[in-house]
């Protein structure tokens, strides 16, 4: 049974990869160490040398008490001082000796300078060492369920690590990816991009079962809607889409595309077929996107209708794929699956919910000007898009804009919203088709539709911008 077979891994493999410059490093380290043993060398030898002396004459000396034996009868076979057997080997020794003061201090001087650089070091290496990467594997796997989180991150990052570098055996990382998942179901435990790391690298090495990939990109997805609070008798029904899966790895390999969706309710017109989709393709774990349902009102049933709540549902098709958002075309499908999600909403007056307006003033449009940003527009690979970037970094107030992309006669519009304080990094996906010169201008155009289309902008900036002479290039995208 094919199970997490992969032919690179090798649980025997203990000695991890090391870069060029660790080697390198390892040299240095490796002489400095040679110098520091020869250091504690040659110093014990000059201080035994020092504590030796040398002789002063050649007299018979008492070795075990230094004991001068000169003029001792020759039948005394015991040292008058200690009584040590004179007749034993190594017993007596010829000459005193003093103290070499030279060689023995030198060899102390040596010593104490080879004990600090040992000491410099060790400190350094001990430092430099993740003594982390060398516990045993099932150590690191305990960590995982330890109630520190600091502790479970650098657990799995490290399982990651030992398993790109061949690591960790079929079983162990059988196990892992088992508990990986199980604790991704539970929407009620902490998730860690780490977790998803780890997953993903067991994938891109072609060691993850398909329905494993698939429940990991089932369970990563989740979907809900948003309802503007209060909706006026005369104004739209603004429903919002959100898919903000965040239970995968930081650089996720999924995207989260949104089919079709169809919208019903009490003040809501069905249509057959349902209204259709804006391309809406996002990358998951980075981020989330937004989809503004298209709604169309029953006017008469609002303008009947009692006050007070009511309620929105919206049937959705999510398709989740494997790739980059950069490059959706290519992408691979995973799975496709229809979600329901509901959202109140409260009927008031019109005039209850009238949107204020903040003058443009020279001070605050200086603000604006500072936070609100337009990138290059770059062409996708496929050539039917062009991707526009931009970026709202925390407004002072509100802004509710009617975009449009031009060149020349030909236009394309759309809508870009920012509450105040909040931070927006994100693109229009304009159609390709018409753009057809080297360069284009984006307007930014103040809206109270477009406010009222919002789920919470009650008021916005009233100013306008524009973007001219934006170049289009053409975008390089490196497959996963």
């Amino acid at each position: 049974m094919w199970l997490y077979e992969n032919p690179r891994l090798a649980p025997w493999a203990t000695f991890r990869r090391r870069s060029a410059a660790t080697k390198s490093w390892g040299w240095v380290l490796l002489l400095i160490a040679f110098a520091i043993v020869a250091g504690f060398a040659v110093a014990g030898a000059l201080v035994r040398l020092g504590l030796i002396g040398r002789a002063t004459d050649d007299h018979p000396v008492c070795r075990a008490c230094r004991f001068d034996l000169y003029n001792l009868p020759p039948d005394r076979t015991a040292c008058p001082e200690c009584g040590s057997d004179l007749r034993a080997p190594r017993a007596v020794r010829v000459g005193n000796r003093t103290r070499r003061p030279a060689p023995l201090y030198a060899g102390l001087a040596l010593l104490l300078l080879s004990t600090l650089a040992a000491c410099l070091v060790g400190t350094i290496v001990a430092r430099g060492i993740d003594t982390y990467r060398w516990l045993p594997d099932a150590w690191v796997e305990r960590d995982t369920r330890s109630p520190l989180r600091s502790q479970q991150t650098r657990a799995w990052a490290e399982l990651k690590r030992r398993f790109l570098d061949n690591g960790l055996s079929s079983k162990r990382t059988a196990r892992l990816v088992d508990a990986a998942l199980t604790r991704q179901a539970d929407t009620n435990t902490a998730w860690l991009t780490e977790i998803g790391d780890f997953v993903e690298a067991v994938h891109k090495a072609h060691a993850l079962p398909q329905d494993k990939w698939v429940r990991y990109a089932r369970q990563g997805i989740h979907v809900v809607l948003r309802a503007r609070k209060q909706v006026g008798r005369a104004d739209p029904i603004v429903p919002e889409l959100v898919e903000d899966g965040d239970r995968v790895a930081a650089d996720s390999l999924l995207l989260a595309n949104l089919v079709d969706v169809n919208p019903r309710g009490d003040l809501v017109v069905e249509r057959d077929p349902p209204p259709p989709v804006k391309p809406t393709c996002e990358q998951m774990g980075t981020g989330s996107w937004v989809y503004g349902v298209d709604v169309e009102e029953d006017r008469a049933a609002m303008s009947a209708g009692s006050a007070g709540k009511h309620t929105v549902e919206v049937s959705a098709t999510v398709e989740v794929l494997e790739g980059s958002e950069m490059d959706p075309m290519n992408a691979k499908p995973v799975f496709r699956e229809q979600y329901k999600a509901s959202a109140d909403f409260e009927l008031v007056d019109r005039q209850t919910v009238e949107i204020e307006l903040v003058p443009d003033t020279p001070q605050l449009r200086k603000q604006m000007e500072a936070v609100i940003t337009m990138g290059t527009a770059e062409r996708l690979p496929d050539a039917n898009y062009l991707f526009i970037r931009y970026s709202q970094t925390a407004p002072p107030v509100p802004t509710a804009f009617r975009v449009t992309v031009r060149q020349g006669d030909h236009q394309w519009k759309d809508v870009a919203t920012c509450e105040a304080g909040h931070k927006i990094n994100g693109a229009f996906l304009v159609p390709a088709k018409g753009f057809d010169g080297d360069k284009v201008d984006v307007i930014l155009e103040p809206d109270v539709n477009v406010a009222r289309e919002t789920i919470d902008t009650t008021r916005m900036w009233n100013g306008r911008m524009e973007f001219k002479d934006i170049p289009i290039l053409p975008l390089l995208v490196t497959k996963p």
